[in-house]
């Protein structure tokens, strides 16, 4: 069990990282304040924004919010490396300024870890929030959440949003600075190799899917990152089964696909569509193939 002591000593430390984050950031804060559990301290930092992301911040009067300019203009993990450092609760927890929290998300997570001490991370099913469509999804079907050690299921499968994650600070994390898009994918998929996770299969975040988390330069970016991941960690470990690095390959391909036709390069598209084995897989991305752009970004944003 863990003891309250006082308001100045808290329980959660909860990190947002900010640069021009201002549409979304009321409701964000919001989210926090609204926390049924209240013993949490908020590490925000501003990785010198020019919005007024600053102002926004400071009409929330309460000791809890603390506010750090970053000095240097950094990578968001590196960002994020710096406000953990601030952090000085038994928990660490993330929340970025375009997503939100539900009220019962740290009342249930730490309830969790007051009854399975023995574990060290916790993670929960979240809603995906279209704000193009306006629609509100479950991200994960119950089945496909699992506890334990969970890392080839999240090879097979990686649906962990770091927003709907909470860690014990005696856990080694830290982000890898080298990249701008894979990073939590990386730290968490590190943490799953060497720790066991609990899962809480209700819903208690909010991830906003919006046009600038899909550009074009995010779907490029992320196959760089993704192909220099995989060749790291998985290409040449060969305690992972073929069939899991089958898929993971498969998904490098189909990500390179979108991104070609997107790029209207649907040339390249097409070599690499035609060599796809998947005949469902491959009758899909003709269909892509034949579409005008507009139409197609509206499928592949879905």
């Amino acid at each position: 069990m863990f003891k309250e002591k006082k308001i100045n000593d808290p329980i959660f430390s909860i990190i947002m990282n900010c640069h021009n984050g201002e549409k979304y950031l009321k409701q964000s804060l919001e989210s926090i304040i609204f926390q049924n559990y209240k013993n949490w301290e908020l590490i925000f930092w501003d990785n010198q924004s020019t919005d007024k992301s600053k102002d926004l911040f400071k009409t929330f009067k309460d000791e809890r919010f603390k506010y750090f300019y970053s000095a240097n203009k950094t990578s968001l993990y590196a960002a994020r490396n710096l406000s953990i450092q601030k952090a000085n609760g038994l928990f660490l927890t993330f929340l970025d300024t375009d997503d939100y929290w539900l009220p019962t998300k740290l009342e249930k997570q730490l309830k969790f870890f007051q009854a399975n001490p023995h574990i060290k991370i916790v993670y929960g099913n979240y809603f995906i929030l279209n704000e193009k469509l306006k629609t509100k999804k479950l991200a994960c079907k119950d089945t496909d959440l699992r506890s334990g050690k969970i890392y080839e299921n999240l090879l097979q499968r990686y649906n962990i949003g770091l927003l709907s994650i909470c860690i014990k600070r005696n856990v080694n994390f830290r982000f890898d600075e080298r990249f701008d898009i894979v990073g939590d994918l990386d730290a968490i998929m590190k943490l799953a190799k060497e720790e066991t996770f609990g899962v809480i299969k209700e819903p208690l975040s909010v991830y906003r899917y919006h046009e600038k988390n899909f550009s074009l330069l995010n779907k490029e970016k992320h196959h760089k990152e993704l192909n220099i991941w995989y060749n790291e960690n998985i290409k040449f470990d060969n305690n992972i089964n073929r069939k899991l690095k089958d898929k993971f390959e498969i998904d490098l391909i189909e990500l390179k696909i979108i991104t070609n036709l997107l790029k209207k390069k649907k040339i390249e598209a097409y070599k690499l569509i035609s060599d796809m084995k998947i005949l469902k897989k491959k009758i899909k991305f003709m269909i892509f193939l034949l579409l005008p752009n507009p139409i197609l970004r509206k499928f592949i944003n879905r």
